[in-house]
């Protein structure tokens, strides 16, 4: 989503929702490689990515299956 340039601030604000930050999808869980969607699911190991609790159905369908190696 885009956003117009807001007046509220000065030119120098950034707000955290104009900020895009990307991962790999693989990372490291206690060692071991793991999908970040994989984890981003699980209630135990989401908190690890995200402070707003696990995520199902996060991966879109047409992705289920897909080899992260992507």
């Amino acid at each position: 989503m885009f956003q117009p340039i807001g007046l509220a601030h000065d030119r120098h604000h950034v707000d955290y929702s104009q900020l895009c930050t990307f991962m790999g999808r693989m990372i490291l869980v206690d060692g071991a490689l793991r999908d970040a969607a994989d984890v981003v699911q699980d209630p135990e190991l989401a908190p690890l990515i995200s402070d707003e609790g696990p995520m199902p159905g996060l991966v879109h369908p047409d992705l289920l299956g897909v080899s992260a190696d992507v």
